[in-house]
């Protein structure tokens, strides 16, 4: 039992040092200015006592102008620590508006896509509209801007944030790959069998379409919807992991959340 309380004593002591050390060093200009004043006061004190009035005047006009200096100094380091945590924060926030961005196109995808959700496979996949989609060249989040997600237990924010992107980029992709193969290879076959003026069944449907042709519709059709459920699930868990690791670094920070209406 001595051992083992000498052991947990010796581990406390150690983990108490290496504290100390790591806040030393997060303030290692607080610390050396600490010292310089010190440093100073002891040899104006021990000075002093030899030519009172000269020492005297000679060390005021010195602790005078450091003070000055320090004071500048001082006023730097936290304007500059307060310009790095606006900075940051504001590029959160505007990540998050990206999210609510991204969550919006894709959340319209879905509105038109419920419509027709519940129909035969093949139906679903000739009757979905096929829509155009819009331009999201500038919905990139910025990388660079949250690199300081990158340190300590935030790391897996940033990790969320690049899955996101690509769920998102996969969504859209699809539906695109989609919409072509429907407009360039499924209806001029429509057109040419006058799709609309025959009660088909389904099988015949596939027969006219051809096996391949109809897998394929149907298969990315059923991709979109897959894609579509998935990315935002993504996109609201990557949002609420951005807003996480923001309360972790600034906790009295403001971050918008937004909400978009299913």
């Amino acid at each position: 039992m001595p051992n083992s309380n000498h052991k947990k004593n010796t581990k406390k002591i150690s983990s108490t040092v290496l504290t100390a050390i790591t806040n030393i060093k997060k303030r290692r200009y607080l610390t050396l200015i600490a010292i310089t004043i010190l440093i100073l006061l002891i040899v104006a004190a021990k000075n002093i006592g030899d030519d009172a009035n000269n020492s005297r005047i000679f060390y005021i006009s010195i602790c005078g102008t450091f003070i000055g200096a320090l004071s500048a100094f001082v006023l730097t380091i936290i304007k500059e620590i307060s310009t790095k945590k606006n900075k940051e924060i504001s590029s959160l926030n505007y990540a998050l508006f990206i999210m609510s961005r991204k969550l919006t196109i894709i959340t319209t995808l879905k509105r038109e896509c419920e419509i027709h959700k519940d129909k035969l496979e093949i139906l679903r996949a000739l009757e979905l509209p096929a829509k155009r989609l819009p331009d999201t060249s500038d919905l990139k989040f910025p990388y660079a801007d949250l690199s300081f997600l990158l340190d300590g237990s935030t790391a897996l924010a940033m990790n969320q944030l690049g899955i996101a992107q690509d769920c998102f980029n996969q969504t859209l992709e699809t539906y695109r790959y989609r919409n072509v193969f429907l407009v360039e290879t499924i209806q001029p076959i429509m057109k040419g069998e006058k799709f609309y003026k025959k009660k088909l069944t389904e099988e015949k449907i596939k027969e006219i379409l051809g096996e391949i042709n109809s897998e394929i519709i149907c298969d990315s059709t059923a991709d979109i919807y897959e894609f579509i459920e998935m990315t935002i699930k993504v996109l609201e868990k990557t949002q609420g992991d951005l807003i996480e690791a923001g309360k972790k670094i600034y906790p009295n920070a403001k971050f918008v959340k937004y909400s978009i209406k299913p």
